[in-house]
């Protein structure tokens, strides 16, 4: 029941839908881990006209050849992809690989980045939208507290927020 997928046949699809849904290409980096059994990759993308940011959008992709992950995609404006292939996202698909897997391999990438577009420009409403949001200290404060409380984040992790916060990057 096990149907391998090239690495090399997912980058490809992906580019070429990435490209005909319009998207640009800003950077990408790819590796290889566990003998060249398993790929991750990841892309940034933009769009023509689209005015420079202080973040980008990205799209990551991962397969394996020893059926340890089904090949996969993830969309967001910050993406995770580790060498270990520990994956997430804002958008994520997957596609096990079963016998039709190269059949299906096309019309899953292409649905997959038809929805990136508003995905992405949702992201981009969002990001403006915090960004005009004013915070005061007395928030910030609070609202790192509330993320200890639901455990968002750790207490080790306070004093390194606080200090993103009085002294961001």
């Amino acid at each position: 029941t096990w149907y391998p997928l090239a690495h090399g046949r997912l980058i490809h699809e992906v580019e070429g839908q990435l490209a005909s849904a319009g998207f640009v290409l800003a950077g990408e980096t790819h590796a290889l881990s566990h003998g060249g059994a398993r790929y991750f990759g990841l892309f940034e993308v933009g769009t023509p006209g689209r005015t420079n940011r202080d973040y980008t959008w990205a799209v990551a992709i991962r397969n394996s050849h020893d059926k340890s992950i089904p090949a996969g995609l993830v969309a967001g404006s910050k993406v995770f992809c580790c060498d270990n292939l520990a994956f997430s996202g804002e958008v994520k698909i997957s596609r096990k690989h079963t016998r039709f897997v190269e059949r299906d391999l096309r019309d899953l990438t292409a649905h997959a980045v038809a929805r990136l577009r508003a995905r992405f420009h949702q992201l981009d409403q969002r990001i403006e939208a915090y960004q005009q949001r004013r915070v005061t200290n007395p928030q910030a404060h609070d609202l790192v507290i509330r993320a200890v409380d639901c455990r968002a984040i750790t207490p080790s992790q306070v004093p390194g927020m606080l200090h993103e916060w009085r002294e961001p990057r």
